[in-house]
């Protein structure tokens, strides 16, 4: 059993762009799983898939970590660094490395410079911004993804490097702000002379006494293409289908399910459960199941409408294209015994 711990809130001393840092680079690298790491000064961190993070007690794997899943020592020179712990999908390829990378670095560092090395050292296009859009620091992947140079990005706006980009700014200060979110999925010119769809996440960043945004980007223009190449069968069909991204946000839907509960349509966009149609809506019910499919990859439920009876929905997940590693979900609906009943008679 580990020693207890304690939340993040209570823990004023915890190194935050370390902290900020390691859940980025798990969201992109290993989705759902769990971390312990060494902090700066030795503070043990415990990083969980939902968002949650504790502060201390000791580098010890729990026994649930020993039982089943996977489980990945983190070592540099000898030293163990951390332990990533996933329960059902097996770990990424490279991963560890990444991981173990950012680790090593933040030991070596303090303060401002640990969050400029964090930040240059990331494997992901990541940017930090301060609180009015100024770039303070670009890793690697973000400089050879857009084809700029550090000159030509350090000390300047938002607006004069990537002036495409406007559609992020009101994401990208409601993080300044003090929220963390999600950014929509934007095609933007990128190295090259091509486009490329780019998925971002906005989250406050502090670095040593600064504050800011730090903003990752991924390539998700494969799944972008898979998906149009999937909503086009969709269309050629009468059966009553649709793609959700994982985070339950409805990509396109068939016809046939849009005859079936009109008013579908416009949810594209939009995550599964806030339609209306749905009792209670945004429905708890489907959230749940979304949640279910993501973790088992296949679910099922009935769930209850607005007027009365259900439709029966199945969701399953697959991946977006051969050998990719992003994945979305089917959904595939029906209507229950007395769903459609008035509208069938």
């Amino acid at each position: 059993m580990l020693p207890a711990m304690t939340d993040l809130t209570a823990a004023p001393g915890l190194p935050e762009p370390l902290h900020t840092a390691l859940r980025a680079l798990l969201r992109v690298h290993a989705p759902g799983a769990s971390l312990l790491a060494v902090g700066q000064g030795g503070q043990v961190l415990r990083l969980e898939p939902g968002g949650g993070t504790r502060v201390g007690g000791e580098l010890v794997p729990p026994d649930e970590w020993l039982d089943r899943g996977e489980l990945a020592w983190l070592t540099r020179g000898g030293a163990l660094l951390g332990l990533l712990w996933s329960a059902d999908a097996p770990l990424q390829p490279g991963a560890v490395e990444v991981l173990t990378l950012l680790l090593s670095a933040a030991q070596e560092g303090r303060a401002q410079r640990e969050a400029e090395v964090l930040i240059t050292q990331l494997p992901v296009p990541a940017a930090w911004l301060s609180a009015d859009l100024t770039f303070r620091q670009v890793s690697r992947p973000w400089l050879e993804l857009f084809g700029q140079t550090g000159d030509a990005v350090m000390g300047r706006t938002l607006a004069e490097v990537l002036p495409q980009c406007e559609a992020c700014r009101a994401g990208l200060m409601q993080a300044a702000a003090g929220r963390a979110l999600r950014l929509p999925d934007l095609r933007l010119s990128v190295a090259g002379g091509g486009r490329a769809w780019l998925r971002g996440e906005a989250r406050p960043y502090f670095g040593g006494e600064a504050a800011g945004v730090l903003w990752t980007l991924q390539d998700v223009t494969a799944e972008h293409a898979e998906a149009a190449h999937l909503a086009a069968l969709l269309q050629g069909t009468g059966t009553p289908t649709a793609l959700l991204q994982l985070d339950g946000t409805v990509l396109h839907a068939s016809s046939g399910l849009t005859e079936l509960a009109p008013g579908w349509t416009p949810l594209a966009g939009q995550v599964l459960w806030a339609w209306p149609g749905f009792a209670g809506a945004p429905s708890e019910a489907v959230q749940h199941l979304v949640r279910r499919a993501v973790r088992d990859g296949l679910a099922g439920a009935d769930v209850p409408l607005e007027r009365g009876g259900a439709l029966t929905l199945g969701l399953r997940r697959v991946a977006a294209g051969a050998g990719a590693a992003e994945e979305l979900l089917v959904l595939e609906a029906r209507p229950g015994p007395e769903a459609w009943a008035e509208a069938g008679g």
